[in-house]
């Protein structure tokens, strides 16, 4: 595939993805590319579906710097005692944040549409997860679990004394930061993206090189299958054209 040499070529490019709906670069604090495609627009709401795993997890920095938590390895039943059963499993009571933020706290289900329906019929979504199974020990296997996050906006909820919705609106204007819940992009020996990613192509990516930032938004509506397909997509224009032209215009 040829190079592409400049980033009106490259944007141009983005609309052979049918999929994608909004694209946005920054670099340096200012706008290089806003787009809006295939029927997306500014006034258009859609679902980023697991980049709000990455934004919680910035958001528990916030609250960890602010003294409300006291860190990572604080126990998830400091904040929710009221959920310890005389029938609850006690390793329960050895999952600290680090292992939500990790995707290791030991429950024992599997990511899936039967594991959500389960969760969305329950009247307590907080007790529910807290009764599921627990198949390891905290912190022993990684299990992408989205349930790990819903517990972890309790805590930031619980702590702060607000909704997580709230305390977010609160003091995303004025800090950020991000570590965990976040993936890393080796793009190459001297340079690692993170980025937040969501079903069907949702992108946030940091290029610190380039002091850039891109965000993207897709069709989140399809099967996994799709999904998959998209998100193989967007990365190879996101990662493959954009982050490498604004690394070599860096450089």
């Amino acid at each position: 595939m040829p190079e592409k040499n400049n980033l009106s070529e490259i944007l141009s490019s983005a609309e052979k993805i049918p999929f994608l709906k909004s694209l946005i670069v920054v670099q340096d604090g200012e706008l290089l590319a806003g787009k809006y495609l295939h029927g997306g627009g500014p006034d258009q709401l859609i679902d980023i579906k697991s980049i709000s795993k990455s934004i919680l997890s910035a958001v528990l920095g916030i609250a960890i710097g602010q003294g409300y938590i006291t860190g990572i390895d604080q126990k998830i039943m400091d904040f929710l005692p009221e959920y310890l059963k005389h029938d609850t499993d006690p390793r329960v009571q050895d999952i600290a944040i680090r292992h939500l933020v990790t995707m290791t706290s030991g429950f024992g289900v599997k990511e899936s549409a039967r594991a959500y329906q389960q969760l969305y019929d329950s009247s307590d979504w907080i007790g529910h997860i807290l009764g599921l199974p627990i198949k390891s020990n905290p912190g022993d296997e990684f299990n992408y679990l989205s349930f790990n996050a819903h517990i972890l906006s309790a805590i930031i909820a619980r702590s702060t004394g607000m909704s997580t919705l709230a305390y977010a609106n609160q003091v995303w204007d004025k800090n950020y930061g991000y570590g965990y819940l976040w993936w890393i992009k080796r793009f190459d020996h001297d340079n690692d993206i993170p980025f937040a990613l969501g079903h069907g192509g949702q992108r946030i990516a940091f290029i610190p090189n380039a002091n850039a930032v891109i965000v993207a938004q897709a069709d989140p509506s399809v099967s996994i299958s799709a999904s998959h397909q998209q998100h193989r997509a967007i990365d190879a224009f996101l990662f493959g054209d954009v982050a490498s032209y604004l690394l070599k215009q860096n450089g």
